[in-house]
């Protein structure tokens, strides 16, 4: 008997390992910006447990950063027709209704409802971090970013470690335009004196400086997200970008790094085709 209770234990915990990996690469697609490839995984780990919040949560976030909007909503819909009525699903509920441009209070008092119903003593980081993401994401007409920002300077004050709230902060400076560009480096430097080897802020620097046409800096911020991950494509994508029409030979190096360190789809042909047929390899 304590034989098949330890076997049936040891499964079950095998299985649940199995399902976080899953979420967890579905998450980790995302900070690479491989939306495809987290859609597959985070619909591989909602179909193991569809009541799992998380797993739906970030699926319906890896189909908005796919801009599928109406699958990202078919998913927090079904969800809560499912009974997941749970704070997440709400966010992630209000995050397409602002993308979409609903009401915009309304979406707030979803985010508000997410916020009291996971307050114990103080507000929950994670739960602010996520209505910071909702209010980041888009052009400036989507969203309260201001909103935004006041929650993610809230979940700085809660959370010492977690980089992507720095992250998220930074972005929402970007969405109120160019003059808020030192406050945006300022808060990607933040998440990088979090985790010193968040590429993606780093690789956020770099763009900023790249669209001030500032090559010795955009180089700088771009081959520091490269140093400390060598995986990390869109650095690759981006100096690629950046050499394609002035210097060929710097940017075929580039781009085979990209290829090299990008899952095959159909943005690597497409820039690999590009690039062919700007050098005249028809």
């Amino acid at each position: 008997m304590k034989k098949v209770f330890l076997t049936t234990l040891a499964a079950v915990v095998f299985a649940i390992a199995s399902f976080a990996q899953t979420v967890d690469a579905g998450t980790k697609a995302l900070y690479y910006e491989r939306p495809d490839e987290a859609v597959v995984a985070l619909r591989a780990a909602v179909s193991a447990n569809p009541k799992d919040v998380m797993a739906t949560y970030w699926l319906g976030q890896a189909l908005i950063a796919k801009n599928d909007l109406a699958g990202a909503k078919t998913v927090y819909q079904n969800a809560l027709n499912a009974g997941l009525n749970d704070p997440y699903i709400w966010i992630g509920s209000g995050h397409v209704q602002l993308l979409e441009g609903g009401d915009k209070n309304s979406a707030k008092q979803k985010f508000e409802q997410a916020i009291t119903a996971t307050k114990k003593k103080t507000e929950d980081p994670n739960i602010l971090l996520a209505i910071g993401r909702a209010n980041a994401d888009g052009g400036r007409a989507f969203g309260d970013v201001n909103y935004g920002i006041e929650k993610l300077k809230r979940a700085q004050d809660l959370d010492k470690k977690n980089p992507e709230i720095s992250y998220q902060l930074g972005i929402s400076y970007l969405k109120l335009g160019g003059e808020r560009g030192g406050d945006a480096v300022e808060a990607f430097r933040d998440a990088i004196s979090r985790d010193p080897k968040y590429a993606k802020a780093m690789y956020r620097i770099g763009k900023i400086y790249e669209s001030q046409e500032n090559k010795e800096s955009m180089e700088k911020w771009y081959g520091d997200a490269i140093a400390v991950d060598q995986s990390f494509a869109p650095a690759y994508l981006a100096f690629f970008q950046w050499y394609q029409n002035r210097d060929v030979n710097a940017a075929k190096e580039f781009l085979d790094k990209f290829i090299a360190n990008s899952p095959k789809s159909c943005e690597t042909d497409f820039v690999q085709a590009d690039y062919l047929f700007s050098v005249g390899k028809y």
